[in-house]
């Protein structure tokens, strides 16, 4: 038995190219999947999803920096699959477009300024990750 393939199709997956796209993708979705399971144990598990007003600013500032490191955590899984910094950008612009849709569904409690912050809380998260592993 001579093994799997032709030697054209082994070429074609071991193509540098292929497996390049391939790892960035795989690295989008696993760091993107992981900070939503951090901010699922963060918001959901554990201290609860903050509403202005109602929860105490302690309380607040514990969710704010669960999810800080939540992101962290993405971006850091993102940057070490990769190699790169461009996954964490993507995944940046897809807690972006998240927040944009979830404004437009009127989905939030919040005042828009206070969701600002806690976007920006998440792209500061995910590029301080990404800078984690990165770093030169």
């Amino acid at each position: 038995m001579k093994g799997i393939g032709t030697n054209e199709e082994k070429e074609i997956i071991m193509n540098p190219t292929l497996l390049k796209i391939g790892r960035f993708l795989l690295a989008i979705i696993l760091g993107y999947a992981a900070m939503i399971l951090g901010l699922v144990l963060v918001q959901d598990l554990t201290l609860g999803r903050p509403v202005l007003g109602e929860t105490p600013l302690w309380n607040i500032g514990l969710v704010g920096v669960g999810s800080f490191l939540a992101a962290g955590l993405g971006g850091f899984m993102a940057a070490k699959i990769s190699k790169a910094f461009l996954p964490a950008i993507f995944m940046c612009v897809a807690t972006v477009l998240e927040t944009i849709n979830l404004t437009l569904s009127g989905k939030f409690d919040n005042p828009m300024w206070f969701e600002i912050v806690a976007e920006l809380t998440l792209i500061l998260g995910i590029i301080w990750g990404a800078r984690l592993v990165l770093k030169k």
